[in-house]
C-alpha cells in the first residue's frame, strides 16, 4: 500500500487499504499494541467494520480549492506532506511555512480538519498522528495555504461512508481512518 512504516507512506496507499478491506475496521480486529517493527497484525477472517466505505472523494492534484471543498463538504481530508524537515518535526506554533518544504515527494499523512481563508496569511489546520505533545492544541498545526505548499494538495482525499443504520459522525469516522493510516505508515 505504498507504505514504509515510520519511513513514510501515502494517503493513496492508506485509502486503497481501507477500500480493499471494505471500510474502517474496529479496534477489536487488532491485537494489543506491541511497540515493535513488524507487519500489520490484523486478525484474519471476518472483519468487524466501524464504517463501511462507499466511495472516495479525490481532489484535483495541486488544487488548494479542492482541499477546502472536501474539508467543508465531506469532513476531514487525508493529505500527504513533506514530513522530513526538522522545522516540521519541531513545530511548536505559528503558521508552518518552511520554504524548503518539498512539494514533490510528500511522505507523511495528516488530516486537514479546517482552514481560515480570512486570516493573514490564510492557513489550513492539520491534525498530526504524533500525539498530543506535538504541535499546538494537542497535536494540531497551522499550515500556509499557498499554491500546494509542501505537497499538501497533491493527493488530498476523503472517504464517503455508507450511513444506513449508522449514527456515526463523519468526522469521527475520519479520525478512525486517521488512526488506521497511522498503523499503516
Amino acid at each position: 500500500y505504498y507504505s514504509s512504516g515510520c519511513a513514510g507512506g501515502t494517503t493513496i496507499g492508506a485509502m486503497a487499504c481501507v477500500s480493499e478491506r471494505g471500510g474502517i475496521p474496529k479496534l477489536s480486529n487488532y491485537p494489543p499494541y506491541a511497540s515493535r517493527v513488524e507487519t500489520c497484525q490484523m486478525k484474519p477472517g471476518a472483519m468487524n467494520l466501524l464504517a463501511p466505505i462507499q466511495s472516495v472523494v479525490v481532489a484535483e492534484e495541486g488544487s488548494d480549492q479542492d482541499v477546502q471543498d472536501i474539508t467543508a463538504n465531506w469532513g476531514p481530508a487525508a493529505v500527504s506532506v513533506d514530513g522530513n524537515r526538522t522545522s516540521f518535526m519541531l513545530y511548536s506554533g505559528g503558521i508552518y511555512n518552511d520554504p524548503k518544504c518539498n512539494a514533490i515527494k510528500p511522505n507523511h499523512g495528516m488530516l486537514v480538519v479546517g482552514y481560515s481563508k480570512s486570516a493573514n496569511p490564510p492557513y489550513y489546520i492539520l491534525k498530526n498522528s504524533w500525539g498530543v505533545d506535538w504541535g499546538i492544541e494537542g497535536g494540531y498545526s497551522r499550515w500556509l495555504m499557498d499554491n500546494n505548499f509542501c505537497g499538501l494538495a497533491n493527493a488530498a482525499m476523503a472517504p464517503s461512508f455508507i450511513a444506513a443504520g449508522s449514527h456515526l459522525v463523519p468526522s469521527l469516522i475520519m479520525l478512525a481512518f486517521f488512526s488506521l493510516m497511522r498503523l499503516l505508515m
